[in-house]
């Protein structure tokens, strides 16, 4: 028991970086401000993509609240199956917030930086749509081979809701919004585990 408690309470944290549509409903934030906290984790930064300008002052706020304005926010791309839609739901929270920048990379570029500067160490975790990562693949294909892990919120076992579910796989909104991207970055090579609607909120 000590021993086992003693490679846990040492083991060096994980190095990620959280490619999120924060904005939404609440669970991106939740999962940003796990991440913050969580010992087991080393946030390299945080990229957004669609409608980037909103949710972008929502991670910057965020963070600035968790008293982290050391990790960069890097603002991606839009998402090609939401270009046009409303805008983030909870863009009022954050709107007039202005006391920290964004990176000044934007997230696909952030994201090739980052995973050459430590090769075979950082995982990406994807709690939106894979847009800005299916770019950083095509933009620098030699990353693919650098790339420790990719974690992504997507890819249910079962569609739909509540009581109106259909016992076969599918696709879900994340996966679905980019679908191109979806494809390109799961046949890349890298290792990924999909995580899918029914363990995530």
């Amino acid at each position: 028991m000590m021993k086992q408690g003693y490679s846990v309470l040492f083991k060096k944290p994980k190095k990620i970086i959280l490619d999120t549509d924060i904005g939404d409903d609440i669970d991106d934030a939740f999962a940003l401000a796990l991440a913050v906290k969580s010992p087991e984790l080393k946030i390299i930064g945080v990229c957004i993509e669609n409608a980037v300008d909103g949710r972008t002052k929502i991670a910057l706020k965020l963070l600035h609240l968790a008293g982290r304005e050391d990790i960069p926010v890097a603002k991606g791309l839009e998402v090609p199956g939401l270009v046009g839609k409303p805008q983030a739901k909870q863009v009022s929270w954050s709107i007039d917030y202005d006391l920290t920048e964004p990176c000044k990379l934007n997230a696909v570029d952030f994201i090739i930086s980052k995973v050459k500067e430590s090769p075979g160490e950082i995982t990406i975790i994807s709690i939106g749509p894979l847009t800005n990562i299916a770019a950083a693949l095509k933009k620098s294909p030699e990353i693919k081979g650098m790339i420790n892990e990719i974690v992504v919120m997507g890819g249910p076992f079962y569609i739909g809701y509540g009581i109106k579910i259909e016992q076969k796989p599918g696709s879900d909104y994340n996966l679905g919004c980019d679908p191109k991207a979806s494809k390109s970055t799961f046949t890349s090579g890298i290792p990924i585990l999909s995580v899918g609607l029914q363990v995530t909120a």
